[in-house]
This record gives structure tokens, sequence and C-alpha cells, in this order.
């Protein structure tokens, strides 16, 4: 079952609208859960210090190289602030950025770009420091014919936002809405016993669906290979047992879609390609993505 251009760019426009549908309530939720310690910008007797009449100018500033994502959510974030502050870009979403490069001028009544502080530099930082490191991680790709592949689908912990913020990192990725496959993981197939009787009972369910099966061992790979799977994920699998997915594969004569995924995949990126697996998932490349430094920087009031 390989993965079209059209699905994919199809796959992407749906994320983008699903995006925009989210960033409204996301925005909210995060501005009502800001903590409000005695010292943080959002408490009372911070922005208390300034009048409420003082106007004031600052910018967006990146300490660190890296790969933009959240223009979105900082607009939505001045937006329900208020709509009093002035927001001008200097860069765009997906766009590589420097060490000390201003991203953003800002200018409005200065208390509420205190208040707003914190919750904007939240959603810059982690959506930046995530398109920034699945960028780098695909970087040890570049020179290989190794494709990268992202659900459409979400789960606990992989927001739209995220999915956004890899799309960010690299353009390229194949995306697929797999809400038409059955999935099958470790728990379903304990369940029912073993590999073949979930996959069985999925065929039961509906034979003309195709059958995700999440294995975590060569020999719940074989059973998912002689049972039919039409998309085997290999979860933590070592180089090795991947190699021996593959050949055995080969062995069958069988063609079901082979995805890399876990968190060991990302200890031997450039070694993956040479597997002849046919996709790394998106999610194992997520393994402990660093914030980006970026800071909102008050200007002089004769700047």
């Amino acid at each position: 079952m390989p993965v079209s251009h059209t699905a994919s760019e199809h796959c992407k426009r749906q994320l983008l609208e699903r995006v925009s549908n989210d960033i409204p309530a996301l925005v909210k939720q995060a501005l009502q859960n800001a903590p409000a310690g005695r010292q943080h910008p959002d408490h009372p007797l911070v922005t208390r210090l300034v009048s409420e009449t003082q106007r004031s100018q600052a910018q967006l500033i990146s300490h660190q190289d890296g790969i933009f994502c959240g223009k979105a959510w900082a607009e939505t974030v001045l937006q329900q602030m208020s709509p009093d502050i002035t927001l001008q870009w200097h860069t765009s979403d997906a766009g590589a950025i420097h060490q000390g490069q201003i991203l953003a001028t800002l200018s409005g009544p200065a208390s509420v770009l205190l208040s707003a502080e914190t919750t904007l530099l939240h959603f810059l930082q982690t959506l930046s420091g995530i398109s920034t490191r699945f960028s780098h991680s695909l970087s040890q790709l570049a020179e290989t014919s190794f494709r990268v592949i992202d659900s459409l689908n979400t789960q606990p912990g992989v927001s739209n936002a995220v999915k956004y913020a890899l799309l960010c990192g690299d353009h390229t990725t194949q995306r697929l809405d797999l809400s038409d496959l059955i999935p099958i993981n470790e728990n379903h197939i304990i369940a029912c016993g073993s590999v073949v009787s979930a996959i069985e009972n999925a065929r039961w369910i509906d034979p003309d669906r195709p059958v995700e099966v999440t294995v975590t061992s060569l020999t719940q790979f074989s059973q998912a290979l002689i049972a039919g799977a039409d998309l085997i994920l290999l979860h933590n699998f070592t180089l090795p047992e991947i190699n021996a997915a593959v050949a055995e594969r080969h062995r069958q004569q069988v063609l079901p879609m082979l995805v890399i995924g876990g968190q060991n995949a990302c200890q031997h990126l450039p070694a993956l390609s040479q597997t002849g697996a046919d996709y790394l998932a998106a999610s194992a490349l997520l393994s402990r993505p660093q914030p980006l430094d970026i800071s909102l920087q008050f200007l002089p009031a004769s700047a």
C-alpha cells in the first residue's frame, strides 16, 4: 500500500485545517493555565508595576539557530489578550532562523505584553524546538532515498500542533491518513491470544479494510507477515532485527508496508536507509526535543 503524492497532499491540507480549528481553544486553555507565581510576569503584582496606559515596544529574538514554527499560536495569544497589540513578523513558519535574529516586533500596552510573555514564548519555543530537532534528524538522511512518513492521526501526547511543527521541520515528509485502517497493537494481540488471531478477527469485522499491526519482536513480525497484515510497524527493533525482518519479507514474497518506529530508531539513523524498510515513522524522531531559545525583550522607551 504505497503512499501516493495525492493522498499525502490531501492529508497535509486536512492537517492544516485541523490546526486552524484547534488553535483558539488551545491558546485559551494555555492562558487560563498559565502559572501565576509571585515573580511571574502574569501575576497582578508584576503587571501592576507599570501603568495601564504605558505603551511599549518589544522584540522576539532567537538565541539559537533553528527552524521557526508557531506564528498562528503567537498571533492568537496576542489577539485573545488584547486587540491593541501590533505584531510585525520578520520570519515565517518553516524558515531557517539564526542566533541573534529578530523574529518579530511588537508594540502595545506594556501590561499586556508582560502578561502574554510566558504563554507566547511557550508556544514558540516548544514548536520551534520540535521543528528544529526534526529537521536536524532528517538531515542525517539527506543523502539517502529513505523516506519519513507521518500519520495524520494523533496519539496521546502528539497533538495536531506537534504534527504541524513536524511539517515545518520538513515539508517533504509524506503523510498518511490511517483512519481507514484497522489498528492492532500489543494489547489487542494479548487479548486475542496471538497476532494471527487478532488479524483474523480484524478481517472478519471488515475484510475490505487494511490492517495495521504494531509488532515488538521478530516472532510477532513473522506471524503478522503470514497472516497478511497490510502495514507492519516495527516498534523499537534493533538494526539487526530490522534487517532480518526485511529479509524474511523478501523470502516470503509478500509486500506489506514496513515502517520503523520507536525511540531506538534515533540511535542509528544513517544505517536505516540501507535496511530495505519502506519508511521511518516521524514519531520516532520526537524523543527529547529541546525548546528553542527564544526571548521577548522590551526596547528602551527612547528606541
